[in-house]
């Protein structure tokens, strides 16, 4: 293998244990809300489910797995983008954000109690500008 071979299998390396680390930390800050919230502040963090107005309960591992899942299909859009443009960390950075924006105001969140919609927007936020902001520093500016 060549030095250069070696530089950028390196490079490539650091880049993916940089942002592993950003997705481990996306995937925290909302954990942490939601310990906060039901935990330290007692709210009984629920939301709307089915046409009949009941509830379901948003526990830890709904976080937890809807953080991973997020998580890990953003990474690979940006990994995807970059394979087809230069301009990819700022594409991605947008889409992210309009995405989050678009899920918080799509609808399905009437009805809900302040203390939940709080909570709920509170980790939507937390996770989305952890990612975000996290990828945009991990990578190198000659990437993005």
């Amino acid at each position: 293998m060549t030095s250069v071979a070696r530089q950028w299998n390196a490079a490539g390396r650091s880049l993916r244990a940089r942002r592993a680390v950003v997705v481990v930390a996306s995937i925290a800050a909302p954990v942490v809300l939601w310990f906060v919230a039901v935990k330290m502040l007692d709210v009984d963090l629920t939301v709307p489910s089915g046409d009949d107005g009941g509830t379901s309960p948003v526990g830890l591992g709904d976080v937890a797995l809807a953080a991973t899942a997020a998580s890990l299909v953003l990474w690979i859009a940006l990994t995807l983008l970059e394979q087809v443009t230069s301009l990819a960390m700022d594409v991605w950075s947008v889409s992210a954000i309009a995405l989050i924006l678009l899920t918080l105001g799509a609808g399905g969140m009437e009805g809900m109690r302040d203390d939940d919609l709080d909570a709920l927007v509170a980790m939507h936020l937390a996770h989305t500008l952890t990612l975000v902001v996290g990828f945009r520093r991990a990578t190198p500016a000659d990437r993005g």
